[in-house]
């Protein structure tokens, strides 16, 4: 999921971030930003999102692949 997040990634495009969620605090998603779980749910909690649907929207900005495979894609 989201737990590869680093400070560096986020630094480097913190604004890029903020126009994505643009009521985060960035001191917090700094502060955060080595605590996936905590930075998912204090952006789904500002934002008024689920946490499914900040985890998608945060894997998405970084680039994330899901963790899980399909059956169809299981040899």
């Amino acid at each position: 999921m989201i737990g590869a997040i680093t400070p560096q990634s986020m630094h480097a495009e913190q604004n890029l971030l903020s126009a994505i969620f643009p009521n985060a605090d960035p001191q917090v998603v700094s502060a955060l930003s080595s605590h996936a779980k905590a930075l998912t749910r204090y952006l789904a909690q500002i934002h008024e999102l689920t946490l499914t649907e900040t985890a998608e929207a945060i894997e998405a900005f970084f680039g994330f692949q899901a963790t899980t495979q399909q059956e169809a894609d299981v040899a």
